[in-house]
């Protein structure tokens, strides 16, 4: 985690963003800003959007072993569940809630497409 705390704080100060703004930013005190830099505070996936969205960051480039990883799924083409356990523990963590939240959305817009099509059908047969 100490290498996304780092990104973390040099995102921050290349914004010119204090510690007291991004705590006040997120809800949580100065100190508490300051452990989640020094990497001693485990950081949550949510936690992660909400400070990549006030550094204007994409919240995966701060997980760059993330990035590494897929590339190298991609050149050996070996599966996703391969990558997983290569993962230090804590984003092996964020890596697992971030493909659920994505399986969710995928299915969630399946049945959308479905829920589309049967309407068109619908309103093209009546016509």
């Amino acid at each position: 985690m100490f290498r996304v705390a780092h990104k973390i704080k040099t995102y921050r100060e290349m914004r010119n963003y204090s510690q007291e703004y991004l705590a006040s930013m997120i809800g949580i005190s100065q100190p508490a800003y300051a452990k989640i830099e020094q990497g001693k505070t485990k950081i949550t996936l949510e936690r992660l959007k909400q400070i990549s969205e006030i550094l204007m960051v994409e919240h995966l480039h701060l997980l760059d072993e993330v990035k590494v990883a897929i590339q190298t799924i991609q050149i050996n083409n070996t599966s996703p569940s391969d990558f997983v356990e290569v993962l230090h523990p804590d984003l092996k963590i964020v890596y697992e809630k971030l493909v659920m939240t994505l399986e969710n959305e995928n299915r969630r817009l399946i049945e959308e497409n479905e829920r589309l099509k049967i309407l068109l059908e619908q309103k093209s047969g009546r016509y």
